[in-house]
């Protein structure tokens, strides 16, 4: 299985990850696969929440970390959101019909989808969030061709608060097939305009 090229996008915080979320969302197409990856705290499920906004989904979306799957639905799309993370064996992706769940025309977005790398499906679009703690800007990635993201910035603060540190994300995104590539194209062909975002 081989990658196209990659695209990655920096975020500066949780609001702009979210945004960037939101974009993919309205992106989508019945049947797309979704690949997150990252450490824990690194915006999975901020990115996922987004995600489903830009489906049209309005019911509060969780990380199904105790459920393994949540099924959300918006009017003509349906959002499988999985989390990995508390799987031990690949065999236990039977016992909640993963592969049958991938091969339906849901949109599936898989938490922890590297983690068990002989179940990653043909075609697929990773996106890779990496926190850079040291207060820059969070770099989203759909691997590849470089792109600052600004998403309106951080509000003003008064001269009695301090700033809050910023939190870095680097979110790469990678395709994985002709389907995912195609869906990173309609990604990068997007303007850079932070009133199409929220």
């Amino acid at each position: 299985m081989t990658s196209g090229a990659g695209y990655r996008v920096m975020t500066q915080s949780a609001e702009e990850t979210f945004a960037f979320g939101v974009e993919l969302g309205r992106l989508v197409q019945a049947g797309d696969i979704i690949i997150l990856t990252g450490d824990l705290g690194a915006g999975k499920t901020q990115l996922a929440k987004g995600i489903a906004q830009g489906l049209g989904i309005t019911e509060p979306i969780t990380s199904p970390t105790f459920n393994l799957m949540l099924v959300y639905k918006a009017a003509d799309k349906t959002l499988q959101h999985f989390d990995l993370y508390r799987l031990e064996a690949a065999e236990q992706l039977d016992d909640i019909d993963y592969f049958g769940c991938l091969e339906s025309d849901a949109i599936s977005l898989v938490e922890w989808g590297d983690k068990f790398s002989q179940a990653l499906p043909e075609d697929y679009l990773e996106v890779s969030l990496d926190l850079d703690l040291s207060g820059n800007a969070r770099e989203l990635g759909l691997n590849g061709n470089a792109r600052e993201l600004d998403l309106g910035g951080a509000a003003e603060l008064g001269e009695a608060t301090p700033p809050a540190p910023i939190t870095t994300r680097n979110i790469t995104v990678r395709p994985f097939g002709i389907r995912a590539t195609q869906l990173k194209e309609r990604l990068e062909a997007q303007p850079n305009d932070p009133s199409s975002a929220s």
